[in-house]
């Protein structure tokens, strides 16, 4: 008798096709592959964002070192200050060329421009200190930003823009980090 009222009621249920709709059918292969595609591509940043996000990057690490080249007493900090302004500066001439057309955006986000606003108002005796923690964090998430893109991204001059400065971002990444030790080593925080 319990048999037989059960199977009424999934016979029942099964029917109504309100619920009928809502049951969950176990994806085929061609689905199962459709929806790592579609994770795949939920993952990818678009062209436009890694523009965006490696652009402002490149603006803050370049006017935060024309403030350190200003500000800094320390020959060390000044000469790293003003080799980020030259390969930030040719890091965004060749970003022009690699965006093939795309808008590049003139203001960086607004936590860049909080950054560097902050240093704008450091003590003078706290300069050299922030400007290096604002510098180790802009690279760490430079090597992120660009790692990601080069291992996800779908425009290829862009991609390669992002392979080509990899090997740059980390070796300015692993010289603030020995600064830092050396100047502040108090200052060594990761983020990641």
């Amino acid at each position: 008798m319990k048999r037989t009222i059960m199977a009424a009621l999934v016979s029942g249920v099964l029917a109504s096709p309100a619920l009928s709709e809502q049951l969950v059918v176990p994806p085929t292969a061609g689905n199962a592959n459709d929806e790592i595609q579609q994770q795949d591509n939920a993952q990818r940043m678009s062209p436009a964002a890694f523009i965006t996000q490696a652009t402002s990057g490149n603006m803050l690490e370049i006017q935060s070192s024309k403030l350190a080249m200003d500000r800094s007493k320390q020959d060390q900090v000044r000469q790293f200050a003003e080799r980020m302004i030259k390969d930030h500066s040719g890091a965004a001439e060749r970003m022009k060329s690699a965006a093939m057309g795309q808008n590049i955006p003139d203001d960086m986000s607004a936590l860049h421009a909080k950054a560097l606003e902050a240093l704008r108002h450091a003590d003078d005796k706290q300069f050299d200190a922030q400007y290096l923690r604002t510098q180790l964090q802009a690279h760490q998430d430079a090597v992120l930003l660009h790692e990601q893109y080069a291992a996800t991204g779908e425009q290829e001059s862009l991609k390669q823009y992002a392979e080509q400065m990899l090997p740059i971002l980390r070796e300015h990444l692993q010289s603030v980090e020995a600064i830092i030790k050396k100047v502040a080593p108090d200052q060594m925080v990761y983020f990641r």
